[in-house]
């Protein structure tokens, strides 16, 4: 499903929505993505497993030096 983290394009991935686990690609530039993943504990069903792999992305896209 696509989606934005920071203002940037970037699109959510689940096998099955009973998994508890997501994948974020975050595109960077045109040629650049960073792939974020959330791996939750089978026993305990994480709310929403993206928004979690978002959060984590978010701190790594505001750390990166402006793009010219």
């Amino acid at each position: 499903m696509p989606t934005t983290v920071e203002g940037m394009p970037a699109v959510r991935q689940r096998m099955r929505p009973d998994d508890n686990t997501c994948t974020v690609t975050t595109g960077l530039g045109p040629r650049q993505a960073l792939e974020t993943e959330w791996s939750g504990l089978s026993t305990r069903q994480t709310e929403d497993p993206c928004a979690k792999a978002e959060e984590a992305i978010a701190l790594v896209v505001r750390k990166l030096p402006p793009q010219r």
